[in-house]
């Protein structure tokens, strides 16, 4: 079997003395890297890593607050990652190795890999693609995880199918976003219906409502027929 293209990302080499940290206000101490970058539409599904996105710091603060696994050595991977908040959390407060994909690469060696190192998460992978190259790359090595976590990832209806097939791979998985994303189509409330709709046991773990934005939720999805954990691959640089 072919091994998924990780990464070689020094994290280790990342930190500069020129870059500039915030502090996020979350059960578990962590800062992360201080971007100010604007997008524009046409560069938010490829450039959106360098936000900082409030459901990341609402899946982040839920896992935070969660006990710990009775199980060490969990495999966690975090989807369409941008600053790794969520996977993060999980590296410290599950003490395991975390897999962070991103579409870019460049958010990847730029921030998320910082990020880890500011972070003292120096093991960790990466892998960098669209959803379908992601699916390949897991499928192609027999890989499954533990667990998989994913923010602001369901706001396109048209993304749902590529999502759950890679869901589908771990033994369950945390999907933070809004309800509706309007004018985008997607949400927690669409993706929770084609999820059941695929098989998934699906669960409201956490329902975020402050009466001035858009409601935001985590959902925990449970695949029918979850992979055998026991022969999953762990991930190997």
């Amino acid at each position: 079997m072919a091994e998924p293209v990780f990464l070689q990302i020094d994290v280790e080499g990342k930190l500069s003395n020129g870059a500039a940290f915030c502090k996020l206000e979350l059960p578990i101490p962590l800062q992360v890297l201080q971007t100010d970058e604007a997008l524009d539409a046409k560069s938010v599904d490829q450039r959106s890593g360098v936000l900082l996105w409030e459901a990341a710091l609402d899946l982040g603060r839920f896992l935070a607050r969660m006990p710990a696994p009775a199980s060490e050595g969990l495999s966690v991977l975090e989807l369409g990652c941008g600053h790794g908040v969520p996977g993060l959390v999980a590296a410290k407060a599950w003490k395991t190795e975390v897999t962070f994909h991103d579409m870019s690469i460049e958010t990847l060696r730029e921030v998320t890999a910082v990020n880890c190192a500011a972070n003292s998460v120096g093991e960790a992978h990466f892998l960098a693609g669209d959803w379908k190259t992601l699916l390949r790359q897991v499928q192609e090595a027999s890989l499954c995880y533990d667990v998989m976590l994913a923010s602001e990832a369901i706001y396109k209806e048209d993304s749902y199918d590529d999502l759950l097939a890679i869901f589908s791979l771990a033994q369950c998985a945390y999907v933070a976003g809004k309800r509706f994303y309007f004018g985008c189509g997607g949400g927690t409330a669409s993706f929770a219906r084609v999820a059941e709709a695929k098989g998934f046991e699906v669960s409201t773990a956490e329902v975020l409502e402050d009466g001035r934005s858009n409601i935001r939720e985590i959902l925990r999805l449970t695949p029918k027929s979850p992979p055998d954990s026991g022969s999953a691959k762990r991930a190997k640089r």
